[in-house]
């Protein structure tokens, strides 16, 4: 087959205009038992309508033929809107679009989503998909794993709601945060995906907008997000109303593992690390460890300090991440 790759481009920036609601003050979540036909395990709730408005919610998922968005191209692009009505989460439209990314898609793509060269040779550009997913009504975007799928749309992931980062700050209890693997831990009811291949883009948003139904409508979810942006902006969880931003903000913050998970100490909480280890990890620089391990070392060490009476508690450690004290005090937003 003499496959015919063409036009590369990427597509531009979305401007995402979103109303925002206040962080404090909202009204108290009421009770419901599904959404959208999508039933939650764990008696699940509904927000209340200061939440998030009549907000739109787009969950997206890309295919692509590898991780760089320099050198690599889009081959599919999915997404699954979520509406909110009246306090109500409803699925309201879906979108799911091959793409010809304009270069060979190596095998070691094709063996994660199933698409080879002869899926997509016939394809559109994928510039004309990305023009096509862009021209949807306005959304808040939704990922799993933001930073990933945002980069190649030519997106801020800063302005994304990350499913990813979400669940591993408030699911921290699981040991994995994949959507397929919080699927089936959280028992998730996935409507359509149940009979789609996973990893492939439609598929892969269903089962993230079941989680993002979860994680909006928990009980336990909910506390901790409350008490999280509480801790953030100093007010107590009842006066936290959980809007678009303040979710977009949970995204954002710096996760921080709770257990060394690899290495001389593997599996051992942070607590319990020699503090001759701690140091020594240190002192290899912020370049030798991921983000979370290394905030997790300068958590533990703050804490450590704090407990023995050398710093202030409300003097926290720099945590690497994004600084989104700006973005939650009003500036920055994308909707302001």
């Amino acid at each position: 087959m003499d496959a015919v790759w063409k036009n590369r481009a990427i597509a531009t920036d979305v401007s995402l205009k979103v109303r925002s609601e206040p962080r404090c003050g909202g009204p108290p979540i009421v009770p419901s038992e599904c959404l959208g036909g999508v039933h939650i395990h764990n008696k699940a709730n509904v927000m209340s309508s200061s939440d998030l408005g009549n907000a739109r919610l787009r969950v997206v998922d890309l295919e692509t033929t590898g991780t760089d968005p320099d050198s690599d191209g889009i081959v599919e692009i999915g997404s699954v809107d979520y509406v909110v009505e009246d306090g109500r989460l409803r699925i309201d439209q879906t979108f799911e679009q091959l793409a010809n990314p304009g270069c060979p898609i190596p095998p070691e793509a094709s063996a994660i989503h199933h698409l080879t060269d002869a899926d997509v040779v016939d394809a559109r550009p994928q510039n004309e998909v990305v023009q096509a997913f862009q021209e949807q009504p306005s959304a808040i975007h939704v990922a799993h794993n933001a930073a990933f799928d945002a980069t190649f749309l030519s997106d801020n992931p800063d302005d994304y709601l990350c499913t990813l980062v979400v669940s591993q700050k408030l699911l921290s209890e699981h040991s994995k945060h994949g959507n397929q693997y919080l699927r089936y831990a959280l028992g998730l009811d996935v409507g359509e995906a149940a009979g789609r291949l996973p990893h492939r883009a439609l598929a892969d948003c269903y089962v993230t907008a079941a989680l993002l139904a979860y994680l909006l409508t928990d009980e336990t979810v909910d506390e901790r997000a409350r008490s999280l942006i509480a801790e953030l902006d100093r007010c107590e969880p009842r006066e936290v109303a959980l809007s678009p931003e303040a979710w977009i903000d949970i995204s954002n913050q710096p996760v921080i593992d709770t257990v060394y998970r690899f290495g001389k100490h593997r599996n051992t909480p942070w607590s319990e690390v020699p503090k001759s280890y701690l140091q020594w990890m240190l002192g290899q620089g912020e370049d030798a460890w991921d983000q979370r391990v290394m905030n997790g070392v300068r958590s533990e060490i703050h804490r450590r300090r704090v407990t023995a009476g050398l710093e202030w508690s409300n003097s926290p450690p720099t945590l690497l991440g994004t600084d989104t004290a700006a973005r939650r005090h009003g500036a920055g937003h994308p909707w302001s």
